[in-house]
């Protein structure tokens, strides 16, 4: 894949640092052999599941509607807040956003 450099290299300076959001490689590869060279050519820092596990959990099988690649961004309900090339905006927006919120006060205790 041509874009692979430049994927890890967005999700390295986008999205690796954030709490708030993370990128899972769903394989569409039948074998796990094509997933393994996929990643060692990023190389690629985020997870990745293969096709036989991500087909078994059923709101993940049904989010992969056929082309490849194919981007979605959930929330942790597994609603779809974006999708195609916005989930990268938005996943990148959303990890910015994420930076740039200040950490909440620690709670001190009064006497």
């Amino acid at each position: 894949m041509k874009a692979a450099p430049q994927f890890a290299e967005y999700y390295n300076t986008s999205l690796a640092s954030a709490k708030n959001v993370e990128l899972v490689h769903m394989n569409c590869d039948n074998d796990d052999s094509g997933m393994v060279t996929f990643m060692k050519e990023g190389p690629f820092a985020f997870p990745a599941v293969p096709k036989a596990k991500w087909k078994k959990i059923d709101f993940i099988a049904k989010l992969y509607t056929g082309g490849v690649p194919n981007y979605k961004l959930v929330d942790a309900t597994g609603k779809v807040i974006a999708d195609g090339a916005a989930a990268q905006a938005k996943a990148k927006e959303l990890a910015g956003a994420a930076a740039a919120a200040p950490e909440p006060a620690a709670e001190t205790k009064s006497n």
